[in-house]
């Protein structure tokens, strides 16, 4: 398996290797998500943020990352399953507000492939703001990479999530697109994928109001919220 790109200080390191592990397993998707194990900003802001301040903030509230994209739609498929516990059904419903959300993964477009590179931090825009790319200074840049086809797929348009693999949809929402809830596969509402233009490196979010199923790049301003994982206490 390979570990996160971080740095892994030699105090405490059978301790810190467990903690790489964890968060590898989280990253590859080894195990559905247990949102028992998440601990979600409960107010969480609904101002538009450039996707760096709004991490630089959620840090700052201490908080880890944004949601990923799977937590995301997967908050919202078991809400519209209705099963979901209270608390988070109120935030999830908060959560499909005004405006587009920051989601912890940042997609760039190569040919035919599309990277994916999971939790991203560092990130910096060039001189014109057309492209994000990450400070090489700086070791941890993202946790996992993931590289999946989009091949015939355009980028620069909203593309129906129907016209994706098996793979892609289960990757950012959790499920194949025939076990996605009908809200999300039909109707004038249904899911919808924004690619990225050839070789620009942009911070994904998901859509709100009546395009919450979205999957979106290239959006400037979003709104920020902080998830952190339950650590468990240690004697």
């Amino acid at each position: 398996m390979k570990l996160p790109q971080v740095f892994m200080p030699q105090k405490d390191l059978e301790k810190s290797i467990e903690e790489l592990l964890v968060q590898s397993k989280y990253a590859l998707k080894e195990s559905p998500v247990l949102f028992e194990d998440l601990d979600i900003e409960p107010t969480a802001e609904d101002y538009r943020y450039h996707f760096c301040t709004s991490l630089k903030r959620l840090k700052e509230a201490g908080y880890e990352r944004h949601l990923r994209p799977w937590e995301s739609f997967d908050l919202i498929t078991e809400h519209l399953e209705n099963r979901l516990p209270p608390d988070l059904d109120v935030f999830v419903k908060i959560r499909t507000g005004d405006y587009d959300e920051w989601l912890s993964i940042a997609l760039e477009r190569n040919r035919d492939v599309l990277l994916c590179f999971v939790d991203p931090e560092n990130l910096k825009q060039n001189k014109n703001g057309l492209k994000y790319f990450f400070d090489g200074t700086l070791r941890y840049n993202y946790a996992l990479s993931k590289e999946l086809s989009v091949k015939n797929i355009p980028s620069g348009t909203f593309v129906p999530l129907d016209q994706f693999s098996d793979e892609f949809v289960k990757y950012f929402y959790n499920r194949k697109f025939k076990e996605l809830p009908k809200e999300m596969r039909e109707g004038a509402y249904k899911a919808h994928v924004y690619l990225p233009p050839e070789g620009v490196l942009w911070p994904a979010s998901r859509g709100c109001l009546v395009n919450r199923f979205y999957l979106y790049t290239y959006c400037t301003y979003a709104s920020s919220s902080g998830v952190r994982r339950h650590r468990k206490e240690t004697r």
